[in-house]
C-alpha cells in the first residue's frame, strides 16, 4: 500500500499515542516527522545574483544551494537534505 507524505503525516499525528505505546518513543516519532518533512519540496529562496546567474538558499538550513548551471540544479539540498521545487516561480 503506497501512501503520500501527507497521509503518513497524519497518520502518525493522529495515532501518535498508539505508536507510542508500540515502543515506539517520542524522540524516533519526531525524527520520522521531520524526515517526513525533509520530502516535502520547498521553494529556494532567492540570493541575489553572481557572474548573470540567480544564487538560492535553502530554505530550510539557510545555506547556499549548488547550481552549476541555469539547466541543472540539486533536488536536493547538499547540506540538510531538503527537497527543493525548482519549478515554482516566486
Amino acid at each position: 500500500m503506497n501512501y503520500t507524505i501527507d497521509e503518513v503525516k497524519n497518520i502518525l499525528a493522529s495515532k501518535k499515542s498508539q505508536i507510542c505505546n508500540l515502543g515506539i518513543s517520542h524522540t524516533v516519532l519526531t525524527v520520522i516527522q521531520d524526515l517526513l518533512e525533509y520530502q516535502t519540496p520547498k521553494n529556494p529562496l532567492p540570493n541575489g545574483t553572481h557572474k548573470g546567474f540567480n544564487n538560492y538558499c535553502c530554505p530550510s538550513c539557510k545555506r547556499p544551494l549548488s547550481t552549476m548551471c541555469e539547466d541543472f540544479q540539486m533536488p536536493y539540498c547538499e547540506n540538510c537534505g531538503q527537497k527543493i521545487n525548482w519549478n515554482m516561480k516566486r
